[in-house]
């Protein structure tokens, strides 16, 4: 007996051995031939592929990720469907035939077996594949997904034919609980024990604590956002080994997932391997993986391929054994990222949610009240508790007519403005997406660019406070003798000791300093908004500070 979404067929076979029992019962056994379709093999290949389509459609056999490959179930997991498969497998669905001359010029349907040859051709026709269901995911638990005609709901058991997803629901879970009690459950049971940097009495208060429930929200909801949503990287680091890092990933991953695994991340002799590094980022893609967990990353943390792949809303690569043959995916994958002190690149920083833990003491472990480890969080109890959590603050957010959150993540924001809807509708008020101030490797430059500039705005701020004009001018002699005294920027200008700069050494000081003109996102040290501009003066250039914020209010500011 095949199910079908609540439809059933009999095989031939089948109905044949029922056969003596029915009539045992009085009951009339149906035609067989006229309940079992059947295919002919002598039809040309194309009228073929779209009968097989036509009969296949509610089969159990579906066109799954970027390259519509097949896939039906077999042993409980959805797995590629290969030609040598599909000559035993459509024999469960329909009825293959082939004519036969007889005697006395007559011809007559014999059942016959598909040869692999015939099936590898069927497998590759368009109008076979036109007539399946798209298959964009296999979910393992039940998990919120958008209606067309109302608002999310869990998603069905089986195949949920309007959001292309199927559920083996290998779980179940509580769907009432009060989002209060998961607020409860998930702070006090699940997270206490973790050394948050900016850890607080009220875990709610806590921004790191909030990346992590937020990574958890994002997990469980992933299915509301369509396939090219960015999301950002989530990055969980610490300052020493044994603070939790790699558990707080199982815990965010562990609900949906079950025991999750990490991917190695490739290197070399000077740190990531680009080349193998881009060929796994392309197989992930490929694949239509939801998740990728590199964890315990090197100190140096620089890769364009991931900053890319991060924040683009799709993908292009090399088809699996093809060097001529491109594909095109859109983005689903939510990539995870641990490590110790790590110096990201300041592309990369922008790209991630960061949750900081900070151990007091070198090595020390993070205690629970209970062994907490991968597996205990991948158990079923577990699961299901951390399950109806989720569910709890999803249900809370759409019984509130699903609000969009109050900040975002500027480089993901559609996956922002959803999870902090979520959040805030229960009652959540910190903001998760506020950028912390981290150490940045490889960008020393920028940040003493900011203490150069941010240093000559106060000294301005402070001068212009007694005068009647509040306009600030500074030449490049200035600017070069600030930053001598403050040691800052001593490639580019020297230190006190060295001569003045001169013409070309000038040039490209100024250069550098292009890049900050114009630019509105910095503030003195009181609070005040500021940019630099250019002005051209007799015997040379001149950088006006121009004050972003009334000067008038400056009284009343403190």
């Amino acid at each position: 007996m095949i199910g079908t979404n609540g439809e059933y067929r009999l095989t031939a076979e089948m109905l044949e051995a029922l056969r003596p029992m029915m009539e045992a019962q009085g009951i009339a056994p149906p035609d067989v031939v006229n309940l079992v379709p059947k295919v002919n093999l002598g039809t040309p290949i194309r009228t073929l592929a779209s009968q097989l389509g036509q009969l296949l459609a509610k089969s159990g056999l579906y066109r799954y990720g970027p390259n519509g490959q097949l896939r039906a179930m077999r042993l409980g997991r959805f797995e590629p469907m290969t030609p040598v498969w599909f000559t035993g497998w459509v024999e469960r669905h329909v009825q293959v035939v082939k004519t036969y001359r007889g005697a006395g010029g007559g011809s007559y349907d014999a059942e016959v077996t598909m040869g692999k040859d015939v099936a590898a051709k069927l497998l590759e026709q368009e109008e076979l594949l036109r007539e399946l269901p798209r298959l964009r995911a296999v979910l393992p638990v039940r998990v919120p997904v958008p209606r067309k005609n109302g608002a999310p709901e869990l998603c069905k058991i089986g195949y949920d034919e309007e959001a292309e997803i199927y559920c083996t629901n290998e779980l179940e879970y509580r769907l009432d609980l009060p989002v209060e009690e998961a607020g409860e459950i998930i702070a006090k049971k699940y997270c206490s024990g973790f050394p948050f940097a900016d850890k607080k009495e009220d875990l709610w208060q806590c921004r790191s604590f909030l990346v992590h429930v937020a990574a958890m929200l994002g997990v469980f909801g992933r299915m509301l956002m369509p396939p090219g949503t960015v999301r950002p990287l989530i990055f969980v680091m610490a300052n020493d080994q044994g603070s939790g890092k790699s558990l707080l990933v199982s815990m965010q991953l562990a609900p949906c997932f079950g025991l999750a695994a990490s991917a190695d991340l490739p290197l070399g002799p000077k740190g990531i391997n680009p080349e193998k590094f881009t060929a796994l980022l392309e197989t992930v893609a490929q694949s239509n993986k939801e998740i990728l967990w590199l964890d315990d990353v090197p100190h140096n943390v620089w890769s364009n391929s991931l900053n890319r792949f991060v924040t683009a809303p799709g993908h292009e690569g090399r088809k699996y054994g093809s060097n001529d043959e491109l594909f095109e995916a859109a983005n689903v994958t939510q990539v995870f990222m641990t490590g110790n002190m790590p110096e990201a690149t300041r592309d990369l920083m922008q790209r991630a949610l960061v949750c900081e833990l900070f151990m007091s003491q070198s090595s020390e472990t993070v205690h629970h009240d209970f062994e907490m480890d991968a597996n205990w969080l991948a158990a079923s109890e577990q699961r299901v508790e951390l399950l109806a959590c989720l569910w709890a603050f999803l249900r809370e957010w759409i019984a509130a007519k699903c609000p969009q959150g109050k900040t975002r993540h500027s480089r993901a924001p559609m996956w922002s403005r959803t999870i902090g809807g979520v959040l805030n509708a229960a009652g959540v008020e910190a903001d998760p997406f506020a950028q912390p101030d981290l150490p940045v490797g490889g960008d020393n430059e920028t940040k003493e660019w900011k203490l150069l500039l941010v240093g000559l705005a106060d000294e301005a701020e402070d001068w212009v406070s007694d005068q009647l004009s509040k306009e600030r001018e500074v030449d490049m002699k200035h600017i070069i003798e600030f930053a001598r005294t403050n040691k800052l920027l001593v490639d580019l200008v020297g230190s006190n000791e060295d001569k003045p700069l001169k013409g070309g050494e000038l040039k490209k000081l100024g250069r550098r300093l292009a890049k900050w003109r114009g630019h509105e996102g910095m503030r003195t040290s009181k609070g005040r908004r500021f940019s630099f501009g250019k002005r051209k003066q007799a015997s040379n250039w001149v950088y006006p500070i121009v004050w972003l914020d009334p000067w008038q209010d400056a009284e009343t500011e403190d």
